[in-house]
């Protein structure tokens, strides 16, 4: 997947040789170096998270002229931000450097810029552009493969970047890569194939790689974002499908929660502005949470919801 750091533009930002975009608003030039440990500065952020199915460690470093990103997972690897300079050193074995690029490492660079990353897809529909919000595990993908069965045009996957504007009276999305990561059993029922035939995202992780070739938006001018659905999957509920607007702190606090790089937003500086923008967002976009309980026919509820919520 190295090609695709330099092939096409990824949540708005111009990236390697693709050079000046004016449709764009960010250009980042990338490099491919050893990086000396000792170079990246004080470290002043750590994340440890354990699954069933994963160990990711994150590190961040600072110095007086760069931020920097260690990765220890099934890749290991560092991404070094000087200015509008990306250094990546990345080991050979394990999983490649453009699978944590697309989503932590450009997330450090974008929210250091004032950018919003969420953990979430973005889909657009008929001139509206809408996000799904929710962990891991809780039907995202599988939600959206069937939304755009409904005419949806897939935006972007597992990070929606906000880029605000209007001094944050509208945030605009850009479209990701064209690649999705799906369950097996998603990929069987939702896109009629075989997981078999698909590759793993990475060796201990029984995750799909999902070509979006055709089904993914192409715009380089973004689509402003109207609505963000907060998924709330859970295994008993007293309807199969409960919608509530979110308001004030609590959509706060879920946003924080589902935001990329977690707590790290401290250690970085930019908590407070990072919460005045989110206020900002919340000013102007609705926020619903969509409470549902387990199995695909009430994700078939869900998307009802929504096409009908988009059609008021």
């Amino acid at each position: 997947m190295l090609k695709d750091f330099y092939s096409m533009p990824l949540h708005g930002v111009a990236c390697g040789a693709l050079g000046s975009k004016k449709s764009l608003p960010y250009n980042l030039s990338l490099n491919f170096d050893s990086i000396i440990e000792g170079t990246l500065g004080d470290k002043i952020w750590s994340l440890v998270d354990k699954g069933e199915r994963y160990r990711t460690e994150l590190n961040l470093f600072r110095s007086a002229t760069s931020c920097s990103l260690q990765v220890n997972c099934e890749g290991h690897g560092v991404f070094k931000f000087t200015g509008n300079q990306l250094t990546i050193d990345w080991q050979k074995l394990g999983t490649g450097s453009a699978h944590y690029f697309q989503t932590v490492g450009l997330a450090v660079w974008l929210e250091l810029n004032q950018v919003l990353c969420i953990h979430g897809n973005a889909l657009e529909y008929k001139g509206q552009t809408i996000g799904l919000v929710a962990p891991s595990g809780t039907g995202k993908s599988t939600l959206s493969a069937k939304l755009c069965e409904s005419g949806f045009s897939w935006m972007t996957d597992d990070m929606m970047a906000l880029h605000p504007e209007n001094n944050g009276e509208q945030f605009r999305v850009y479209p990701s890569w064209p690649i999705a990561r799906m369950w097996p059993d998603s990929v069987e029922s939702e896109l009629k194939v075989s997981h078999e035939s698909l590759e793993k995202v990475h060796d201990g992780f029984s995750k799909r790689v999902v070509n979006l070739q055709g089904q993914i938006s192409t715009s380089n001018s973004g689509q402003v974002l109207k609505t963000i659905y907060i998924l709330n999957r859970v295994t008993d509920a007293k309807t199969s499908c409960e919608v509530k607007t979110v308001t004030g702190s609590r959509a706060l606090i879920l946003l924080l929660q589902n935001s990329i790089l977690g707590d790290a937003y401290t250690a970085l500086g930019i908590e407070i502005n990072r919460i005045a923008t989110l206020s900002k967002l919340l000013d102007n976009i609705s926020v619903k949470e969509i409470t549902y309980c387990n199995g695909s026919h009430n994700l078939n509820i869900v998307r009802k919801y929504i096409l009908e919520d988009l059609a008021r």
